[in-house]
């Protein structure tokens, strides 16, 4: 009596398909929510080079009852553009829109836009801080 015993030897080619398409459902699935878990981590380095470059317009005002839209006075190198550390956003100053429009002496708005896949951040990729406290858009802080 022959007995016959098939071997096995790894894997079939339908197993191996299989297999990938699992791994391609996966990474279609997961690959946004882990895009946008980076857009909002990143939204941390721009929340934080504002609050910096707002001290600095702090300091500048209670020495000169003023504040200013040339960033080089604050002890930047360039007088708009001030890129935060990873890159992501860059950071300008303009006069207040609200509550005191055309105004440098009383309010600095300062805008943080988002550069590479930050600018991809809601409409504008843009965070904004006032030196009234008013910080904009709000979901975003």
């Amino acid at each position: 009596m022959l007995s016959f015993r098939l071997r096995y030897n790894g894997f079939s080619f339908i197993e191996v398909i299989i297999i990938i398409v699992i791994l391609a459902v996966v990474i279609a699935v997961a690959y946004p929510s882990y895009e946008q878990y980076l857009v909002n981590t990143r939204r941390g380095e721009g929340r934080a080079i504002l609050m910096r470059v707002m001290e600095q317009q702090q300091r500048y005002f209670a020495n000169g009852l003023t504040y200013t839209t040339n960033l080089t006075e604050l002890g930047y190198p360039v007088a708009s553009g001030v890129t935060s550390q990873e890159g992501h956003y860059k950071v300008r100053a303009i006069h207040c829109d609200t509550p005191f429009p055309g105004s440098i002496q009383q309010c600095v708005k300062l805008i943080a836009e988002g550069q590479g896949g930050q600018a991809s951040d809601d409409e504008s990729g843009q965070l904004s801080l006032y030196s009234t406290g008013v910080m904009t858009p709000t979901e975003k802080w």
